[in-house]
């Protein structure tokens, strides 16, 4: 039999879109939300690790963690990662926060510093 001259059947979906036989096709998930997420929680880390004494390394990772958060929650609805964009912008907000904390008790610290010896220095004049 010659299959070459059959009648086609043009009415006949083809296998592969109804999946049958198979699996659907997974998701992907948006690297943004993951890179988000890294940077992120990089960005807490060193903000824990190097806060007291270098406050600021870990601000460009915090923001770029902020910024790819955001464009991960804009992106399409039905992406993946999601979760993983709201994670690494939560993320990168605790380590601004933990920045801006930092870099208050440091500029109180100074202060302070400059306070006693403004009176340390006025103190020597009186006697």
């Amino acid at each position: 039999m010659d299959y070459n001259n059959a009648p086609q059947n043009y009415y006949q979906q083809p296998y592969n879109n109804g999946y049958y036989g198979g699996y659907p096709p997974q998701q992907q998930t948006n690297p943004l939300g993951i890179i988000s997420l890294v940077l992120g929680i990089l960005s807490v880390v060193l903000a824990l690790i190097l806060g007291c004494c270098a406050p600021g390394v870990n601000m460009p990772f915090a923001i770029a963690a902020i910024i790819l958060g955001i464009l991960q929650i804009k992106s399409k609805k039905n992406q993946k990662g999601r979760g993983l964009g709201i994670a690494g912008l939560i993320c990168g907000i605790v380590a601004t926060v933990m920045f801006i904390f930092a870099l208050l008790c440091f500029l109180g610290i100074f202060a302070i510093g400059i306070a006693d010896s403004i009176e340390a220095s006025n103190s020597n004049y009186l006697y």
